[in-house]
């Protein structure tokens, strides 16, 4: 399953509420085992200019080295890792948590654009939970995994119908529960 860059990412991540921080823009750039790379170095690059004009971040200094960095190396990714890596070492930041924000996002573009017929709607959910390498947390039932299921009973749009809530449902307490991670102090 292949996911085209966003520029509106962090944007997006922003309006599901979550925090960011270096550690979840490095995630996002990088990727990581289960997930694609979402970010490019110049949507993190804009990112890091906006918190130096807004004077949001307090590490002002680090911030402008990795704006230098990307403007004086154009692009050179070595020097845009390590700016990035000690800006990560100034927060306290958890790296679970970061990825499943990423996890979280990934599933609300598909969610988003889930084909209405049941056929393909339980095979674009199918798809996206293997992608995500089948976490123990996947609200998803896969036909014959672990289950009965014929192909007949399952793939109908009363399963899918109920599957698509339960991954709905998932998004929703997901969202929340990350939130609640991180406005609990640490």
């Amino acid at each position: 399953m292949e996911f085209p860059l966003s520029v509106n990412a962090i944007q997006e991540l922003k309006a599901m509420g979550f925090k960011i921080n270096w550690m979840l823009l490095k995630i996002g750039y990088e990727g990581d085992e289960f997930l694609p790379q979402f970010l490019s170095m110049d949507s993190v690059y804009q990112y890091a200019k906006e918190q130096l004009i807004e004077g949001i971040d307090s590490n002002e200094e680090l911030v402008v080295r990795l704006i230098i960095d990307v403007e004086d190396e154009s692009g050179d990714d070595y020097n845009f890792l390590r700016a990035l890596e000690r800006l990560i070492a100034t927060e306290c930041a958890n790296q679970s948590v970061q990825k499943r924000k990423w996890r979280a996002y990934l599933v609300k573009r598909e969610l988003s654009t889930i084909p209405d017929d049941y056929l393909n709607g339980l095979l674009a959910l199918t798809s996206l939970w293997i992608s995500l390498g089948l976490p123990d947390d996947c609200p998803h039932i896969i036909q014959g995994r672990n289950n009965l299921y014929t192909p007949r009973k399952y793939y109908t749009q009363k399963v899918f119908d109920v599957l698509l809530e339960k991954n709905k449902q998932w998004l929703k307490d997901e969202i929340e529960y990350i939130k609640s991670l991180e406005s609990t102090p640490p």
